[in-house]
């Protein structure tokens, strides 16, 4: 599976909740595999939760 598939997901003003409820159903509906890239765009900053995120300009 490849490009980009619109997902819609109910939000809340819990920005690290919505990532990750949103990863979790990605993979619940089989739309990501092991070693898959995922990027995710978002205006959430990197936390000690979440070092993996990163910010561009």
């Amino acid at each position: 599976m490849g490009g980009v598939i619109p997902l819609l997901v109910d939000l809340s003003d819990d920005m690290e909740g919505n990532i990750s409820r949103t990863m979790d159903l990605t993979k619940t509906k089989e739309m990501v595999k092991p070693r898959d890239i995922v990027l995710v765009v978002s205006d959430s900053t990197p936390t000690i939760l979440n070092p993996t995120a990163f910010q561009a300009i």
